[in-house]
C-alpha cells in the first residue's frame, strides 16, 4: 500500500478523512513514556475526545493524564480510569501530579457512549495499552461495533522473546481474544514493527532536547522520560506515537491484511481472524514527523500564553484610551446567571500573577473602593483584575460565554499550569 488513497482503497468502507472522526485515547500511561509523548501529540489535534486509561491502579494513571492535558491546554477533554488488572510495574512518574488533582470518573461506558452519540458517523479508537477496555465496550455497547475504527498498538508475529506474548496482549489475553472474535475494522501496529533502534528516544535525542527546552507543561514529560531512564531503560521506545501516525493514516507505514490469531498464552500467530497488519515503517520520516508535532505544540502553547484573553477587563479601568476594552457601563445588564457565585469562587481561586496593594475605586458606586484591585490573575488562558471578580460578584454583567464554557467544563476548578515568566510578562504588559 502506498499512500493514503490505496490504504482507503484497500478498506471495503471507505473511512471518511481521519480528522472529522473524533479520537478516543485508551492509554496506560504513568509507565513506558512513549504513551504521554502519545498523548501530548494527540492533545494538538482538535478531534480528541476522550482519553481512557487501561490497565489503570489506584486513578494514578488517570490523574496523572488529567494533570497532563490541563498543562497542555485541554482541560475540556474528558478522562476516564478504565479497568484495573492488578499491574504495578513500570511506574515512571512518581511526584508529577499535584495531590489535589482529584480522582476522575470510571465511567467507561456512558463516556463512550457520550462520543458516539455526538458523533454522526465512524469514531476512532487508538488502543496503546491492553485491550480490555475495548473488549468491555464492544461487549457493553454491540452498536458501536460497525462505528469504531480500531488501530491496537500490541502484539507481534515474531516477538523478541519467544517464551512469552507481548505485552499489551499479556496483560489481559482474554479481553484479546474477545477484540479479534468481535471482528472490528482494526489496524494493528506490532511490536515487530515499533521496537526498533530507529524508533528509540534518548536523552541525547533530538526530541528530548526539544522537551528540555521548552519549559511549562513539556518539561513534565521531560522529567516523566528522566524517571524512565533512571530507573528502566536508558531509552524508550516510540510505539504509541507510530501507532497514533496510522490511526491518523499518515503514509509512512505499510500494511496489509492479515489473517491472525492468538495461541494459548497469547503469543500472535496466522489465524482466522483479518486485520490489517502493519508490517513496515519508515523511522526517518516517522520522526520527522514527530519532532515537526512537538514543535508545533510547543510554539501553540507558547502562542496561547501570549495570546491571554481577559474576562472582566474594561476600558473605564485605565487612564489611557483602550477602546479594544469592553465598556463598563455598557456591560451591565438585567440578568444574573444562575452559576454566578460558582464562576466568581473559580475566579477567585486562580494565580495571582501580579498583586498590588493599593486599592482601585469602584467605578459603578463611587463610594466604594476594591483592595489591590488593579492585582492580576489568570488561569492559563483567560485574564481578568481582583476588581474585574468585584463587578462580576456585585452587580448583573454579561461575562463572555467562552470564558463560561471553559469554567463549566473544569467544574468550577482551575486547572494546574505552569506559571512561566512569559505568562507573567504577556499579563503585565497587556493589562497593568
Amino acid at each position: 500500500m502506498t499512500g493514503t488513497a490505496d490504504r482507503l482503497a484497500a478498506n471495503p468502507d471507505l473511512l471518511p478523512p481521519p480528522s472529522t472522526m473524533p479520537l478516543i485515547v485508551d492509554t496506560d500511561i504513568g509507565g513506558d513514556p512513549d504513551d504521554a509523548v502519545a498523548l501530548a501529540v494527540a492533545a494538538g489535534l482538535p478531534e480528541l475526545a476522550l482519553v481512557i486509561t487501561s490497565d489503570e491502579h489506584g486513578d494514578r494513571r488517570a490523574r496523572f493524564a488529567r494533570h497532563l492535558l490541563d498543562a497542555l491546554g485541554r482541560p475540556e477533554v474528558p478522562v476516564v480510569a478504565g479497568i484495573d488488572l492488578g499491574n504495578e510495574k513500570y511506574w515512571a512518574a512518581d511526584g508529577l501530579t499535584p495531590i489535589d488533582t482529584p480522582d476522575q470518573s470510571r465511567d467507561v461506558i456512558g463516556a463512550v457512549r457520550g462520543v458516539l452519540d455526538r458523533a454522526e458517523g465512524k469514531v476512532r479508537w487508538l488502543g496503546i495499552g491492553p485491550p480490555s477496555n475495548l473488549a468491555n465496550v464492544l461487549t457493553e455497547i454491540p452498536e458501536s461495533l460497525p462505528r469504531l475504527v480500531v488501530t491496537q498498538m500490541g502484539g507481534a508475529m515474531q516477538y523478541r522473546h519467544d517464551d512469552r506474548a507481548e505485552h499489551n496482549i499479556r496483560l489481559d489475553v482474554a479481553a484479546a481474544r474477545t477484540v479479534l472474535a468481535a471482528g472490528p475494522q482494526m489496524w494493528i501496529v506490532p511490536s515487530d514493527v515499533t521496537f526498533h533502534a530507529e524508533n528509540e528516544i534518548t536523552s541525547r535525542s533530538p526530541e528530548y532536547e526539544l522537551l528540555a527546552g521548552a519549559g511549562g507543561p513539556w518539561t513534565l514529560i521531560q522529567a516523566h522520560m528522566d524517571q524512565w531512564f533512571a530507573n528502566f531503560h536508558p531509552g524508550t521506545m516510540q510505539h504509541d506515537a507510530l501507532a497514533l501516525a496510522q490511526a491518523m493514516l499518515l503514509p509512512f507505514l505499510r500494511f496489509g491484511r492479515t489473517g491472525v490469531g492468538l495461541d494459548d498464552i497469547g503469543r500472535m500467530t496466522p489465524g482466522e481472524h483479518t486485520v490489517f497488519l502493519v508490517h513496515r515503517a519508515n523511522y526517518t520520516a516517522f520522526r520527522t514527523w514527530l519532532q515537526k508535532r512537538l514543535t508545533q505544540g510547543i510554539a501553540a502553547g507558547s502562542d496561547a500564553r501570549r495570546s491571554l484573553k481577559p474576562v472582566g477587563i474594561y476600558r473605564e479601568m485605565y487612564s489611557k484610551v483602550r477602546e479594544e476594552l469592553p465598556s463598563l457601563r455598557d456591560s451591565q445588564t438585567t440578568e444574573v446567571i444562575d452559576d454566578r457565585d460558582l464562576v466568581v469562587r473559580y475566579m477567585d481561586s486562580a494565580t495571582v500573577v501580579f498583586d498590588v496593594m493599593g486599592p482601585s475605586p469602584d467605578l459603578i458606586d463611587g463610594n466604594r473602593s476594591v483592595h489591590a484591585g488593579p492585582s492580576l490573575v489568570t488561569d492559563g488562558e483567560w485574564v481578568w483584575r481582583l476588581d474585574s471578580v468585584h463587578y462580576l460578584r456585585e452587580y448583573p454583567m454579561e461575562i463572555p460565554e467562552e470564558f463560561l464554557r471553559r469554567v463549566r467544563s473544569l467544574d468550577y476548578r482551575p486547572a494546574a499550569f505552569t506559571l512561566t515568566h512569559e505568562i507573567a510578562d504577556a499579563a503585565i504588559e497587556a493589562y497593568f
